[in-house]
């Protein structure tokens, strides 16, 4: 009778386990769809960030061409001021020339009216790639967060996959104590006739 009890309890902790194994199978497969899906949205990222890598570098490069085109059109101002303001050389006090001075002045306002379109332009770009490169940005965090979710689901897997090695390993030993104690029993059964 009390072996017979010490059986049942086996049999039904062999089953509680067996149970559990399944559940942890059911989980590991779970992770591994949702893996499969981060994965799947992580290289598509991956790929669509290719498209802003260079946005940075584009953005250095056009505040040069700012910055050069700047100094340009300062100068120009600074000199169509000068032609602006003085009909004589300070330095030399020589006249200058009416129609020089009214071509050349003609000429820097032309010239400054350049510069200003052209530094529009470029601001209107430097905003057009610092946009792009805010995308990029949020791209390479989505990704990284992708790739978090991925190592925690891997974890998981791995704690999952670890139970179920643990539980397999308790089921073979409560099953070798019942063999053991079945063949206990045979034994005690030859004694007792």
């Amino acid at each position: 009778q009390f072996i017979r009890s010490v059986e049942q309890d086996g049999e039904n902790d062999i089953k509680d386990k067996q149970e559990k194994i399944v559940v942890c199978d059911q989980e590991t497969d779970e992770y591994q769809k949702k893996i499969e899906n981060l994965l799947l949205r992580t290289n598509n990222k991956s790929e669509e960030i290719k498209t802003y890598t260079a946005s940075t570098a584009t953005i250095k490069q056009l505040n040069t061409f700012r910055t050069k085109l700047q100094t340009k059109y300062q100068t120009s101002v600074t000199e169509s001021n000068f032609f602006n303001k003085n009909t004589v050389c300070p330095t030399c006090t020589q006249n200058i020339e009416e129609t020089f001075r009214v071509n050349k002045i003609d000429h820097l306002q032309e010239v400054i009216s350049k510069y200003e379109t052209n530094l529009s332009e470029i601001e209107q770009a430097i905003t057009k790639e610092e946009e792009r490169e805010r995308k990029f940005f949020k791209l390479q965090k989505e990704i990284t967060t992708l790739q978090n979710e991925t190592s925690q689901l891997n974890v998981r897997i791995s704690n999952s996959n670890k139970l179920r090695k643990d539980l397999e390993s308790e089921i073979q030993d409560i099953t070798d104590k019942l063999e053991n104690r079945t063949v206990e029993n045979v034994k005690l059964t030859e004694y007792k006739d």
